[in-house]
């Protein structure tokens, strides 16, 4: 999550997008002046409120030494990116339909305007079984914003790898509609070009259309 993360996080400051990051540092904690305790009973999670003057690389170096889970990203048009929040949809009948994606973004009154699922593994006979597990995660939310008459929110699928199987099958999803884009984390990583679509395309994620 955190290769994810992190370059997200010094585009968006490197473009005045970025206002506060929430997250909880395991480990020994180092609470820095412009660092607010928020929730109760969560002594270790805190709130980062971030300026044009936040010297961003230095906070992602701090947050790798002492190992550092995100929960939420809010940027300055009020969107947010949460991580691993469970949404409770419900339907007329009062049913209730449970989604939690790895990701998403609220932008708006939208409370998913995207989601993605980010699967990690570098052994590519895993490649397989982290599409099945990904693509039953977004059935779920496919099938919960049709039950409750939402619109779809955008679907991404993240990997650390992509086997050909595996991309050929996100294709298909991709042309079915279901799917709006998918990342290879390792390739973002080696392709400066694959690194820049993946941020360009989390401006639009976020709501912003400059």
């Amino acid at each position: 999550m955190m290769r994810v993360i992190d370059p997200l996080l010094r585009h968006l400051h490197s473009q005045g997008k970025l206002s506060r990051i929430l997250y909880t540092l395991k480990g020994q904690i180092v609470v820095s002046e412009d660092s607010d305790d928020v929730g109760r009973g969560a002594v270790n999670r805190k709130s980062m409120n971030i300026t044009a003057e936040t010297d961003i690389g230095r906070v992602l170096e701090d947050f790798e030494t002492y190992r550092v889970l995100y929960h939420e990203i809010e940027t300055t048009n009020g969107s947010q990116l949460l991580l691993n929040r469970q949404l409770k949809w419900i339907d007329e009948a009062g049913k209730e339909h449970k989604v939690g994606p790895d990701i998403h973004a609220t932008v708006g009154e939208t409370d998913m305007f995207w989601a993605a699922e980010l699967k990690g593994g570098a052994d590519p006979a895993g490649s397989d079984e982290h599409w099945k597990t990904a693509t039953e995660a977004l059935d779920r939310i496919i099938r919960a914003a049709e039950a409750t008459n939402r619109d779809k929110p955008q679907l991404s699928f993240i990997a650390t790898i992509l086997v050909d199987r595996v991309a050929r099958d996100a294709q298909d999803w991709i042309d079915q509609g279901k799917l709006t884009s998918v990342y290879n984390l390792t390739q973002m990583y080696e392709n400066v070009e694959e690194m820049n679509r993946f941020l360009e395309d989390m401006n639009r994620f976020l709501g912003y259309t400059d």
